[in-house]
């Protein structure tokens, strides 16, 4: 048992075990500046700091302090430090480990220990003999103290240290692009002949190709395009080879181009469909210089107008064709959209493509195109995208567009009216219309029936202070005597004080210019300097070629004060 506790005790790194006992000296010759000398240093386990601070306090001692060594057989001179050590040559010569537990043999036999003999708490000893590391840090607190400590025990690796250089660098963008910059920058085309397709669809080798192509030098376009002719529609829908694609298609000659648009139509929907695709499509579009080339385009995509029109990716294609096409060119699509004008303009992005195909169209298109939204009006005008093609055409500015598509809605305005996108449309007819079809919209309000209903709804009550903006005077008034009645009914909606502000309108203003003509008539009559300027000018009215003072040709208004 003795042996077994001796083992426990003492099994430690000797170096340790030389700095634990450089306290012992400090205590014994009383350098402790601590009040109560060394019963101050009492371990106290609740205190982690003392180890560090008692190593403070005996560094500054051992400055002047006469070390004597000990060594490992000197142990037994100390028999009240190391009361349990007993001397004997079989636990030098035995360098088995016990329990796991390693003993001081004969090789640290040579390490010198400076232990002083002192009279020391026993309490003390057995803690300085703690194992602990030979460099420690010295904690603050005690929190900090824990956390230090599970950091210096923490292990560290050359293969930990090398992760975190790669990962710096992977997560570095500057620094990577440097490396794949310095990877391509000696490299020559001729050198990677054979790697050029998966190059092509790497960041960096997609860019290092399209600068060979920039410099326009024959011999390197040549190689480029042998390579990636046969991939050429796979590289169209890649995310980096895309790119390259475009880029041959602006540099290539006449005739590679050709050959790559005979290989492209037969693949155009699926190219077209694709995210990436589509803007290779539309570089392609571009640059169509030759008859076959553009035959070759309008034939594989007139089958599939309408598909494309309808696709969120599709639809730039036709929108590319309809902006570098000529009339004759892209009459295809005109005659598609013709044909499948519901379908195409009640469409999220059909109804955007139509619109631009009145734009980019001839006269004979837009006619063509204009007929078929009057000829579907009622339909489209119902439409949550169909309004807006029905408002473009009201917004061209044709007499004779608008006149027969607003003739459409008679007889259904109150019908229309009251639905949440054709009562925007009706607003704009009443606005645009000429005098005799604004007459005819308007004629349909005029009914008690009809109006209590429109003024009632939460859209149509909108119509209804167009019409009161927009009407002739007898209508007008007519409206008036319709409305008036029925203002108790809508007296809580939010918008009977802009109705009633409507009616009142000619009434204040016909006060108010009845007042000006009074105010004014009054002044000319009474004023004696107005009486007596009157009279200068009636006196030589001859001179002035009939002129009079209360004529407009001189005021530019009927009364002096502005209205």
């Amino acid at each position: 048992m003795e042996q077994s506790h001796y083992y426990r005790k003492f099994s430690l790194d000797p170096v340790s075990f030389h700095k634990r006992f450089d306290l012992l000296a400090s205590t014994e010759r009383g350098t402790t500046t601590t009040t109560g000398g060394g019963s101050r240093l009492t371990p106290s386990y609740s205190n982690p700091d003392l180890a560090s601070s008692a190593r403070r306090t005996s560094s500054t001692a051992l400055a002047t302090a006469t070390k004597q060594p000990l060594f490992v057989d000197d142990f037994s001179d100390h028999p009240q430090l190391f009361p349990h050590h007993k001397a004997s040559s079989s636990f030098h010569n035995n360098t088995t480990t016990h329990h796991g537990l390693y003993p001081l043999t004969s090789s640290y036999a040579n390490v010198p220990f400076t232990p002083y003999q002192a009279a020391m708490n026993p309490l003390l000893v057995s803690h300085l003999v703690r194992q602990i590391p030979s460099q420690p840090p010295s904690p603050g607190s005690r929190k900090n103290s824990m956390t230090t400590t599970a950091a210096y025990y923490r292990p560290s690796s050359s293969s930990t240290t090398t992760t975190t250089t790669t990962n710096t660098t992977l997560n570095d963008p500057q620094q990577l692009q440097q490396q794949q910059h310095d990877r391509f920058a000696a490299l020559r085309v001729e050198d990677v002949v054979d790697e050029i397709y998966g190059l092509c669809k790497d960041q960096y080798g997609c860019r290092f190709f399209q600068k060979k192509l920039e410099e326009q030098k024959p011999d390197q376009r040549d190689i480029i395009f042998n390579q990636i002719y046969p991939h050429f529609v796979e590289l169209m829908i890649d995310p980096f080879g895309n790119y390259l694609c475009q880029k041959m298609m602006e540099y290539c000659t006449d005739s590679q181009r050709t050959m790559l648009i005979e290989q492209v139509s037969r693949s155009i929907m699926s190219i077209s469909l694709n995210m990436h695709g589509t803007r290779a499509v539309q570089r392609m579009i571009e640059f169509l210089t030759l008859p076959e080339q553009i035959d070759a385009t309008v034939e594989a995509l007139s089958s599939n107008v309408v598909t494309l029109i309808k696709d969120i990716n599709g639809n730039h294609i036709i929108q590319k064709c309809l902006h570098r096409l000529t009339s004759k060119d892209k009459q295809f699509i005109y005659d598609a959209v013709s044909r499948n004008c519901v379908e195409v303009a009640t469409h999220r992005h059909g109804c955007c493509v139509l619109q631009r195909c009145i734009d980019y169209s001839a006269e004979h298109q837009k006619k063509q195109l204009v007929e078929e939204i009057i000829r579907n009006a009622l339909t489209l005008v119902q439409d949550p995208y169909g309004n807006y093609v029905v408002q473009y055409v009201l917004e061209l500015g044709d007499a004779e567009f608008s006149d027969n598509l607003i003739r459409q809605f008679i007889g259904h305005l109150s019908n229309l009216s009251v639905q949440k996108y054709s009562s925007n449309v009706m607003e704009k007819c009443i606005r645009v219309a000429e005098e005799d079809v604004r007459r005819d919209l308007i004629e349909e309000m005029i009914n008690k029936t009809q109006l209590e209903k429109l003024l009632k709804d939460s859209y149509a009550n909108y119509v209804v202070q167009t019409a009161l903006d927009f009407a002739e005077e007898a209508q007008y008034q007519k409206l008036g005597e319709c409305i008036r009645p029925l203002l108790p009914a809508i007296r809580n909606t939010s918008y009977c004080k802009r109705i009633q502000g409507k009616l009142n309108r000619d009434q204040r203003q016909e006060h108010y210019f009845q007042q000006q003509a009074v105010h004014y008539n009054a002044s000319v009559i009474v004023h004696p300097l107005m009486a007596h300027h009157d009279m200068n000018f009636a006196s030589s009215s001859s001179n002035t070629n009939g002129y009079h003072p209360l004529s407009t040709a001189t005021t530019g208004n009927a009364f002096p004060y502005p209205l």
